[in-house]
């Protein structure tokens, strides 16, 4: 069974300082490099069936509540919803909430997760530990950084990792 990515969004922006740094630009910055990060690392994976980025919306600004940015689901909430309440209602309804990995450092959403039977990985393990950490091939990381390209070693050694936590 392919796994489901939900990322609390903008606590993994305010979590991750490769993100966070994003910031200082504008929000639009930090939330387009979330994106691209996710798509990239997305498009490098075949035991990923679907990738979700929930943000806190605002329901009047035009724009739609979900839609599909390099492969990645966007989901913007609508006023008077929380991305902390959606996030835990997909894991609910999903055929498989065990197949869930939940990325989020707040802990009432991890606990909403969990107990629906998501798995729950933070931010920070998540996107800096290289889970998520995605290159271009001699481009540097999706996210324009100088950080080194990673190793084929530090690739198998973080699928092995998620392999055992996911029980596959």
């Amino acid at each position: 069974m392919k796994r489901t990515i939900i990322v609390d969004a903008y606590n993994a922006i305010h979590q991750v300082p490769g993100l966070r740094r994003h910031l200082e630009k504008s929000l639009e910055e930090a939330r387009e490099t979330l994106i691209r990060r996710c798509g990239a690392w997305l498009a490098a994976r075949r035991d990923v069936g679907s990738f979700r980025l929930v943000f806190d919306g605002d329901s009047s600004l035009p724009r739609p509540d979900v839609h599909m940015v390099h492969g990645v689901q966007t989901v913007y909430t609508k006023s008077g919803e929380s991305a902390d309440e959606r996030i835990v209602a997909m894991v609910k309804d999903a055929m498989a909430p065990s197949a869930c990995l939940v990325v989020t450092a707040d802990r009432e959403v991890a606990a909403g997760a969990e107990a629906h039977g998501a798995v729950v990985m933070p931010p920070r393990a998540f996107f800096e530990d290289g889970a998520a950490d995605s290159t271009q091939s001699g481009r540097g990381c999706a996210d324009g950084s100088d950080k080194p390209e990673l190793t084929s070693a530090a690739a198998k050694s973080i699928n092995d990792q998620l392999k055992k936590e996911w029980g596959l």
